[in-house]
């Protein structure tokens, strides 16, 4: 939908102007503050005009990247946009996260938010290996979907993947309710201009299931992959 998305903008600033404002523009602006905190006016009067040019210079960069990221989240690669329809039965929604393996580093595991609350977490290398269920409450699955919704989830493209790229984990996101189904594939999906409120969605649904308590938890490092349904 754009030609240039917030984290191509970002990285072009970044390539023109970072330098700037993190090597030695930075250590002046530094200086600045300290000179302004000290009150020492006379370095400001001797300097003001180089001062005011380095603050003035990163912070339009700062608000240019911020703008960029901004368009990025809810600008970046969509596909042919399509209605998100209302809920009518809770009960049908599913909301499913599936992470594989990414070298011996990536905790891999399928989590299942249902529209009642409850949540299904699977995997088979965690010492035993375990199915365990739990339940949130379903307003918490209900702030979940508005996420989903805010995200123009269903206009999204069915995958964002790199094909060139290593040791990634592949990373899928689910959504299905009254009939309605949506699945997005991400490997090095920012890489080939996926929008960055994917990864809010897939960081949100860990949030909300609490997942980190099984993936990563002691003695639990959850490697190898279970698929549900």
């Amino acid at each position: 939908m754009i030609g240039l998305s917030g984290r191509g903008a970002t990285r072009s600033l970044h390539q023109s102007f970072g330098v700037q404002c993190e090597g030695l523009g930075l250590d002046a602006l530094v200086v600045i503050v300290k000179k302004f905190e000290s009150n020492d006016f006379g370095f400001w009067k001797a300097n003001w005009g180089l001062g005011t040019a380095i603050v003035v210079s990163c912070a339009v960069i700062a608000l240019v990247t911020y703008v960029a990221l901004i368009l990025d989240h809810h600008f970046g690669d969509y596909g042919q946009q399509v209605p998100f329809p209302e809920v009518k039965d809770w009960s049908s929604v599913r909301i499913t996260l599936d992470r594989d393996l990414c070298g011996p580093v990536c905790p891999a595991y399928a989590v299942e938010l249902h529209g009642d609350g409850t949540v299904v977490f699977q995997e088979r290398n965690c010492e035993t290996g375990f199915n365990r269920p739990e339940r949130i409450s379903q307003a918490a699955v209900e702030a979940l979907l508005a996420k989903f919704r805010a995200a123009n989830f269903l206009s999204l493209r069915d995958q964002y993947v790199r094909g060139d790229a290593f040791d990634f984990p592949t990373v899928t996101l689910s959504l299905s309710y009254d009939g309605v189904s949506k699945t997005v594939i991400d490997y090095a999906g920012e890489l080939k201009g996926m929008p960055l409120v994917v990864r809010d969605l897939q960081n949100a649904i860990d949030e909300t299931a609490q997942t980190a308590r099984w993936a990563t938890g002691p003695g639990r490092p959850c490697f190898g992959l279970v698929k549900l349904g």
